[in-house]
């Protein structure tokens, strides 16, 4: 599979319109963002300061292998084996950047030496394993069992995290008083915020950036099951009692890493106390991530003339310290 992203543009903008200004003064409840658009007041606004067109390219490769194995009358096993693999993203103009989080500066791929991605190739492989088992030598008893490792989709850490990883900026403007709106729409935004020629070198001071890990860690979730199968009245009835559990590991999140360390915390700027001042939010793909998840799952099926039930009942327990987004680093 070959994927290409051929134009990717960054957001032209946004307007943001609530009831601020076509609600009734010292009146509650009053007011509607939809009147305010009418009005041509916004509450907010943001605008991209560059156009920079992007053509990314990556190429993944997928292959799996399975079959089964009749040990005997009664055990049969299934093997299995996965390969994921995806080339690192590039970008034919080599318009990506990384934020170097030991000397606080922008590196831009393909320069210095660098590769022409800010990180490795990593590929995945997952094993298969199941198994039905009839104990007691006859039809109506099965044991059924399972387990596998499975990866994130390979194409998930490939898209363009930010845009584009460090070559782009915006500004935003909002009212500052609830009272005056900060500009007339009909006049359009004021020339601060206005877009800039194309083909900006990066992001000025209070923007956003990312970092990414030059060999990051593979995230996975192991699966298993183990259930018990039984038939009961000439097969008119089936009671299955299963045990089902999962184990995440190395989970990826997005990571804040701009916070101001709390024995810095208090009044006057804060801005100069965050570990990287010149920016507004560092962010980065950190494998931090687990979870873990056991459950008891009772099914009964039943097939009668005239028509058939089916009741069932999980009792489960899931523990996780993640939520795929982290904004406090501290926590």
């Amino acid at each position: 599979e070959n994927s290409r992203v051929r134009r990717f543009q960054p957001d032209v903008g946004t307007f943001g319109f609530d009831s601020t200004f076509s609600s009734q003064p010292g009146v509650s409840n009053t007011g509607i963002g939809l009147a305010s658009f009418l009005l041509g007041l916004p509450t907010s606004a943001s605008v991209g300061l560059s156009q920079i067109g992007l053509n990314f390219r990556t190429t993944t490769s997928s292959l799996f292998v399975q079959d089964d194995w009749k040990v005997s009358a009664r055990l049969t096993l299934n093997l299995g084996l996965r390969f994921d693999g995806s080339t690192p993203m590039t970008e034919i103009n080599d318009q990506i950047s990384n934020l170097n989080l030991q000397t606080g500066a922008l590196e831009r791929v393909g320069q210095g030496g660098r590769p022409r991605s800010p990180y490795d190739f990593t590929p995945k492989f997952g094993p298969r394993f199941g198994f039905a088992w009839q104990p007691l030598g006859f039809r109506p008893a099965v044991v059924r069992g399972g387990y596998g490792i499975y990866y994130s989709s390979v194409k998930d850490l490939n898209q363009p995290l930010s845009f584009p990883w460090g070559m782009g900026a915006s500004a935003s403007i909002s009212t500052v008083d609830n009272i005056n709106a900060p500009f007339v729409l009909s006049q359009g935004p004021p020339p601060a915020m206005q877009k800039v020629v194309e083909g900006i070198s990066g992001p000025g001071f209070g923007a956003s950036v990312w970092h990414f890990d030059r060999q990051p860690a593979s995230d996975y979730i192991q699966n298993w099951q183990l259930s018990w199968q039984y038939e009961l009245l000439s097969k008119q009835l089936l009671l299955d009692i299963a045990y089902a559990g999962s184990k995440g590991t190395r989970l990826a999140a997005n990571l804040g890493l701009n916070q101001v360390p709390v024995d810095q915390m208090g009044p006057g700027n804060a801005q100069a106390r965050r570990p990287f001042p010149q920016f507004q939010g560092v962010s980065s793909i950190m494998n931090v991530g687990s979870s873990i998840y056991h459950s008891l799952q009772l099914k009964a099926e039943g097939r009668f003339r005239g028509g058939r039930f089916l009741a069932s009942y999980t009792f489960a327990r899931d523990i996780t310290d993640f939520s795929g987004v982290m904004t406090d680093s501290f926590n």
